[in-house]
């Protein structure tokens, strides 16, 4: 029988790979890892007896076979994503029938709009504030593709901690925060 395979897509797997089970396979998705992130990954999921894979490609078209993961973890990187709805399309298409899904984003509460300004601070851009939208849209959109008992989980303050003052003011501004949802797939 083969262990669970988890998918995370990010540049860190050890979260998939503990949910999933401490045999599992991870596969950090749409990663650009370093050498030295690559080595910690490693060293982690060692630890918890899981293989390790690297991988790259398009969320918008994930190259794996339908039914094929177990578990499906994010945390902020497809807020980076142009067309949502196709990604979370395409996490259901390779997730198999009745396994789960936990994801987090940075949403927030004031008109996407207004961030044309910040669409040129890269910094922005890598806390995921750039790409954020309301909450609604996230949980939606999931159910939209086909996941269902979508709960958010947690609601985050995730920016007032940060070191840069133009973050935080941007975050307040916006009132960005973190939130984390989770869903499953459907038994069949």
């Amino acid at each position: 029988m083969r262990p669970p395979f988890s998918i995370n897509v990010s540049s860190n797997s050890f979260t998939g790979a503990k949910l999933s089970g401490t045999t599992s396979s991870a596969l950090p998705f749409l990663a650009r890892l370093t050498p030295s992130s690559v080595n910690q990954i490693s060293a982690s999921l060692s630890e918890l007896s899981a293989a390790f894979a690297k991988t790259s490609g398009n969320a918008e078209d994930i190259p794996m076979e339908d039914n094929t993961v177990d578990v499906i973890t994010s945390n902020g990187v497809l807020n980076l994503v142009p067309d949502k709805q196709v990604a979370f399309a395409e996490l259901f298409r390779v997730m198999k029938p009745g396994r789960k899904l936990q994801i987090s984003y940075i949403i927030i509460q004031r008109c996407e709009e207004e961030l044309t300004e910040a669409k040129n601070n890269p910094k922005l851009w890598a806390e995921c504030i750039v790409g954020a939208l309301y909450e609604d849209y996230y949980t939606r959109w999931l159910e939209e593709a086909g996941f269902e008992n979508i709960e958010v989980i947690l609601h985050q303050d995730y920016f007032s901690h940060s070191d840069n003052a133009s973050t935080r003011d941007v975050a307040l501004n916006f009132n960005a925060e973190s939130i984390t949802i989770s869903g499953n797939r459907p038994a069949q």
